[in-house]
């Protein structure tokens, strides 16, 4: 593409691709008066702008003068390259959070999907872009968008917590962002299908709880907070947080005890889902479970106790106030105790 030869509309063309990459504005504003097209795409297979704008240029670059100035020019702010992406998706990779307000601003869809089926939101939890997250989630981004292979963010930052808690043990080398941990904490009170499965990795619930009965054991914050905001136990939960092993059938150490159903109880969990396959297991392993045969009753009992019932309508009330409103919480006009109420925070 050569600076000169200015021939025709491919002359101009080439001068505005120049006038983006060297920042020259006293030419982009003289080539934009003559009314050139500001949405061509380069074309050239291989090259890292192949099916790019000028847009992405000056989005690549952080230069918000510039972007301004094609944005005010025309410039398509939803036009997709090959991979389906638009510039936003480039502004929150680069972690660049006033280029993202400025596009957010000029009506950027936060929401638009790639050809991989993800948002501008996967892309903040895998760049660990935890402030570019908070904005997003605060003008709307959704939470369960799922991509092509079946994964929300939530899920998708789970897995790459659990990958990097299990690769930390044999390399030095950093292969997540290392804020995962607040990024979930974050994910989880706004996503209102917080039991969605993924094909391969099951719930979220299910991933923390892997992850933390490995790694973090005395604390198990992320399992609690799932069970605090209607995530349901399933078997799984109970092999893990009961002793059983899952390959054998057999109680394990720690066997079923109290406290880890109480765990469940306190996040509002309703035992009532599990109570067909508890009673299963106590009838298909009678002696080894006998001396536990009065536990599991009366934690049933209780699991439809006034307690249980009022964590389950505090749930409730959290995905009514789903999304942005969940956010603003804090600004409303109650007693803290009221607002704590509201976030589910005992």
């Amino acid at each position: 593409m050569s600076r000169s030869s200015p021939r025709g509309n491919s002359g101009w063309i080439s001068r505005l691709w120049f006038a983006v990459e060297y920042n020259d504005q006293h030419s982009l504003r003289a080539l934009l008066a003559q009314g050139i097209n500001v949405n061509h795409a380069f074309k050239e297979a291989g090259h890292r702008r192949h099916n790019q704008t000028p847009l992405f240029i000056s989005v690549a670059k952080n230069n918000r003068e510039l972007t301004n100035l094609l944005l005010n020019a025309g410039s398509d702010i939803e036009y997709a390259d090959s991979c389906g992406e638009t510039v936003l998706f480039m502004a929150v990779r680069h972690g660049k959070m006033p280029m993202v307000r400025l596009l957010v601003n000029h009506g950027a869809n936060i929401n638009h999907q790639n050809k991989k089926g993800e948002s501008v939101l996967f892309d903040a939890v895998k760049f660990g872009r935890k402030d570019t997250l908070d904005y997003l989630l605060s003008v709307g981004a959704d939470t369960d968008l799922q991509n092509e292979d079946g994964a929300t963010p939530l899920l998708l930052a789970l897995e790459l917590y659990d990958n990097t808690c299990r690769l930390r043990h044999v390399t030095t080398r950093r292969t997540a962002p290392s804020n995962l941990g607040d990024i979930i904490s974050t994910l989880i009170p706004l996503c209102s299908d917080i039991n969605h499965q993924h094909p391969n990795w099951g719930s979220p619930l299910r991933i923390a709880l892997a992850v933390e009965t490995n790694y973090f054991r005395d604390s198990l914050r992320l399992s609690k907070m799932l069970l605090q905001h209607g995530a349901i136990p399933d078997r799984l939960f109970f092999l893990r947080f009961g002793g059983l092993n899952a390959s054998t059938s057999k109680p394990g150490s720690e066997f079923f005890t109290e406290k880890f159903f109480n765990l469940a109880l306190a996040a509002g969990a309703s035992l009532q889902r599990e109570k067909t396959w508890l009673i299963t297991v106590l009838a298909e392993m009678p002696q080894e479970l006998a001396p536990y045969e009065q536990l599991f009753n009366d934690l049933l009992e209780k699991s439809m106790s006034p307690p249980s019932l009022q964590n389950s309508c505090l749930i409730y009330i959290r995905k009514t106030l789903h999304g942005r409103l969940w956010l603003k919480i804090d600004t409303l006009p109650l007693p803290e105790t009221i607002k704590d109420c509201l976030k589910l925070k005992f």
